[in-house]
Parts: structure tokens; C-alpha cells; sequence
């Protein structure tokens, strides 16, 4: 059974995964972690012979995420 803080996490974590994926960039995460939930890499590409190469850059950066929810109206 998943604590709500696991949920809070595990929905932060996809959220950020579909907004890199619908980017074109690669996403890789581990559980469990240490410090960094996720690690966002840039995708790039080069044309060789009429086709295009996709290859990762070298740049990523890495994400220690926090959910955290407040129901207060003032």
C-alpha cells in the first residue's frame, strides 16, 4: 500500500516525465532514490545520408522533486 506521500511523489514524478517526453527529451529515474528522483537528457540530432541520428547530447539535469498540497483559502 502506497502512502499518500508515495502518491503525491510517484504523480510529480510522471507530470514531469510527460511534459520532458512531449519535448522530445529523454527521462530515466530509480527507485529507490538517493537524492535525485529524476534526470531529464537532451535528445539530439544529426542528418547522415538522407536520415536523421538521434543521439544524447551530454546535458541532462537532474531533479529532486518535492508534492506538497495546501488547502487553505484566505
Amino acid at each position: 500500500m502506497m502512502t499518500a506521500e508515495h502518491i503525491k511523489e510517484a504523480l510529480s514524478l510522471r507530470y514531469i516525465e510527460l511534459i520532458a517526453a512531449s519535448n522530445g527529451y529523454k527521462t530515466s529515474s530509480s527507485y529507490p532514490d538517493y537524492g535525485t528522483d529524476l534526470d531529464v537528457i537532451e535528445i539530439g540530432y544529426r542528418t547522415e545520408n538522407g536520415r536523421k541520428r538521434y543521439a544524447q547530447t551530454g546535458r541532462e539535469l537532474k531533479f529532486q522533486l518535492k508534492a506538497t498540497t495546501t488547502n487553505s483559502i484566505t
